[in-house]
């Protein structure tokens, strides 16, 4: 088989965490193995290309007005690189406008035994509203948020490492007022 093209499939590669509505297609070479995959959800907002690497699966993914499975936030534009290995996925120059400012980071998930999840992003001029009505909706904010973003969290299947998640934030509001606190 040379190639498999894909229509309405889901990939589910942890209990609770799922790429549903996903077309594309995977090309193979002669010997069988995977030569070059593109996939895309069903709506285009995101669009991963991957080719075998030194590590596993190299991947380059772009995102427009993306919004995970699950989530209340979007992506309104979203490039970044990665690995996919045996156990493990690794999110790399992540560049991404977000809640009207940009995020720039990585991002790491393992689960060769439990699931654990990590990492960092520096965040500069978010809109403070949207992003204390999206998170934390009692509390009031207005201006321009930045600062460094590190996130970690852990589990025996998805829902729990987003329970269990712990983020810390060094922080600046420019042009800013908080209230309700």
């Amino acid at each position: 088989m040379g190639q498999l093209r894909l229509s309405s499939a889901s990939f589910v590669a942890l209990p609770g965490a799922a790429l549903g509505d996903i077309e594309g297609e995977l090309r193979f070479a002669g010997n069988g193995k995977l030569e070059k995959a593109s996939l895309q959800s069903s709506d285009r907002s995101l669009l991963i290309e991957a080719k075998p690497g030194a590590d596993g699966l190299d991947l380059q993914i772009e995102g427009r007005a993306w919004k995970p499975a699950g989530s209340t936030l979007s992506f309104d534009a979203l490039q970044a690189t990665g690995t996919l290995a045996r156990n493990r996925l690794s999110v790399r120059n992540i560049d991404t406008t977000f809640l009207g400012g940009l995020l720039k980071g990585q991002w790491q998930l393992e689960w060769s035994s439990a699931l654990n999840m990590s990492g960092e992003a520096q965040l500069s001029r978010l809109d403070s509203r949207r992003l204390s009505a999206a998170l934390v909706p009692s509390l009031k904010l207005e201006g321009d948020f930045g600062g460094l973003l590190r996130l970690r969290g852990a589990g025996n299947d998805w829902p729990t490492v987003w329970r269990n998640a712990e983020a810390t934030v060094d922080m600046n509001i420019t042009r800013g007022l908080l209230t309700g606190l």
